[in-house]
Order: structure tokens, then C-alpha cells, then sequence
């Protein structure tokens, strides 16, 4: 909070040079913050103490949610986001705090690994395998996986070595949470 006083004038005028170094210093405390809110998010998985409360929702509704929350850091990247979503899907029964928290670190990821002028797609069908259960994916035309890190994504800590930002930092914990979350809500709802 102090850092954001001083950002915005409120203790005294700045020079550029000062307003720099106190942008990468909230940029990193903001990273800094990412990376322990999912150390906890593991810990509390881990423990089965990951709060999960579901109930009937819209996909469509949470997805176009998930976009507008991951806007800011797509525009800055020159990323663009579209939505696939019909608005007629039938509602499904999940904890919508879970379902958009997955959606937002899917988005992001895709947002790290796809260069400026780069598309994130965000769509959801009926499942045709099961029409039942519908299935909402994250495409982008980014650098892509490995085969090998294809093994490895949602194991704890892994992170994909191919990437065009050589600046992405994290833990190698936000696939994982969200194949957590998934198995998660597969067994509250069964």
C-alpha cells in the first residue's frame, strides 16, 4: 500500500527515474503475492482443506468473467482474447470461485507463452462423448508444449522450458492447483 502512495504522488512528486523503480518494486511485491497465494492454494489441496462450495451456474457467464479479469495483462502483452461460449449451455453445478479461478490461471498461461498479436481462445460445447457433461478448453497459438513437458504440465513445480518471455517467473504450481481443483470438484460432485 505504501508503494501505491508513492506511485500515485500522494507522499510528494516523483522523477521518472523514481516512478520506474517503484513500478518493478509493486510488480514484483504483486508476483511476490501470486506465489504464496499458491503455495497456500497446494498446501490447503494437499490437506484436503481447499474450500469448495457448488452450486448451479452459468458457463458462459463465468467464462466472459474469466476474460475481463485476464484483459488488462493480454492487452499490455498485445494478446488478444475471444470467447466461444453459447449462451444457451445448460447451467452445471460447480463452485464458480473454483471453475473462474481455473479458467483466469488457463487464460494467463496462455497469455505467457503467446507472442503480441497472439489469439487466446476461450470455448465450451456439450461434450460429445457425453452430453452430460460439457467441456470448456483454452486454446492459443503461442509457442506450444513440448513432448516432453506434455508428460509433465500439471505435475507440482514443473515448468515448461520453451517459452518466448524469457522474464516469466512463478512456481510451476498454477497447473497444477487447476488439475486439483478439477479432480476436486469430479469427487463433490459424484
Amino acid at each position: 500500500q505504501f508503494v501505491t502512495i508513492l506511485i500515485d504522488g500522494l507522499a510528494g512528486d516523483l522523477n521518472p527515474e523514481q516512478q520506474e523503480y517503484l513500478n518493478i518494486i509493486l510488480r514484483n511485491v504483486q508476483q511476490l503475492r501470486n506465489m504464496i497465494g499458491d503455495l497456500l492454494e497446494v498446501t490447503r489441496a494437499e490437506s484436503g482443506k481447499l474450500a469448495f462450495d457448488p452450486r448451479c451456474l452459468s458457463l458462459s457467464h463465468l467464462t466472459g468473467e474469466a476474460l475481463e479479469t485476464t484483459l488488462p495483462t493480454s492487452v499490455a502483452k498485445g494478446v488478444s482474447l475471444t470467447l466461444d461460449v453459447p449462451n444457451d449451455l445448460p447451467f452445471v453445478f460447480a463452485d464458480p470461485a473454483r471453475v473462474k479461478q481455473i479458467l483466469t490461471n488457463l487464460i494467463e498461461n496462455g497469455i505467457k507463452f503467446t507472442p503480441a498479436k497472439g489469439v487466446i481462445t476461450v470455448r465450451g460445447r456439450i461434450d460429445t462423448r457425453d452430453p452430460n457433461s460439457i467441456c470448456v478448453g483454452v486454446a492459443d497459438n503461442g509457442c506450444g508444449i513440448s513432448p516432453e513437458g506434455a508428460q509433465k504440465i500439471f505435475d507440482r513445480l514443473f515448468q515448461e522450458t520453451t517459452s518466448i518471455d524469457s522474464n516469466r517467473q512463478g512456481l510451476g504450481l498454477g497447473l497444477y492447483i487447476c488439475k486439483e481443483l478439477v479432480n476436486l470438484d469430479r469427487k463433490s460432485t459424484r
